[in-house]
């Protein structure tokens, strides 16, 4: 009996493995449509990888920043910079949330955006701009008394 049963499952193996191919190909080809997002920038891959020179970035790119009291870090092309250390011939001179500005040896600014094709526009005034603004308005100002006449 052991035997029939061996021979059986002998028989089916091949079919169970065209099973198993033909569930798993759709799944190997969605998973090639997918992304790293653990790799790095395009400007750190090197040459010859497929990626065309169009889809590299120019220049320095800004890749983090780290801000704490007191302390200020940025990391542009994979070199970790404090404000005031050197990025090739630029200086580091300001570190922001989303942005950078090194200064070159000849005085000029580059700024360097964490999300250069992403443009921030501000949709509600700040506080500070509602206290400059405060004065401006005329309203009434009503007592908090009823009025008694």
């Amino acid at each position: 009996m052991a035997k029939s049963v061996n021979s059986r499952m002998f028989i089916h193996a091949p079919m169970l493995v065209l099973v198993l191919a033909a569930i798993m190909a759709p799944c190997k080809a969605a998973t090639d449509a997918l992304v790293d997002p653990t790799l790095p920038p395009a400007a750190m891959i090197p040459p010859g990888t497929g990626k065309s020179s169009d889809d590299l970035p120019v220049g320095p790119v800004l890749q983090s920043v780290m801000m704490a009291p007191g302390r200020k870090f940025a990391t542009i092309s994979g070199q970790t910079l404090r404000v005031g250390e050197k990025f090739g011939g630029a200086t580091l001179v300001k570190v922001s949330d989303q942005e950078v500005v090194l200064r070159e040896s000849d005085g000029t600014l580059q700024i360097l955006k964490m999300h250069p094709a992403v443009d921030k526009t501000v949709s509600m005034p700040s506080s500070q701009d509602v206290l400059l603004n405060a004065h401006k308005t005329k309203t009434p100002v009503q007592s908090a008394a009823p009025d008694i006449r």
